[in-house]
């Protein structure tokens, strides 16, 4: 699966987006912090749900994204309480102290 990754701090805000292959919610954390793209802080994972986000997605795994390269790819940020909620259990949230790289 594919998974997107939203990393951000109280202080310094969105510390980037990291997209990954991986098989779990967790696992894409682990993925990302194995690939040295994880910078830390609190981390939203969401599975990219549909085909068309998978493909919009692709080019860019494997990396940080900065959060103006996310916003210029894929467009402005949405409600992400909103966003957490609609997908259910095809995301989650990992505070900052267990998301450790």
């Amino acid at each position: 699966m594919l998974y997107w990754i939203s990393f951000a701090s109280e202080t310094a805000g969105c510390l980037g987006v990291a997209i990954v292959e991986a098989n779990s919610l967790t696992g894409a954390v682990k993925e990302a912090t194995r690939r040295g793209i994880n910078p830390g802080g609190q981390a939203a994972v969401f599975e990219c749900p549909t085909a068309h986000d998978r493909q919009m997605a692709w080019p860019y795994r494997n990396r940080l994204l900065s959060r103006d390269e996310a916003v210029r790819i894929f467009g402005p940020p949405g409600d992400a309480n909103a966003t957490l909620e609609a997908a259910g259990d095809r995301a989650a949230v990992i505070c900052d102290h267990c998301n450790e790289p």
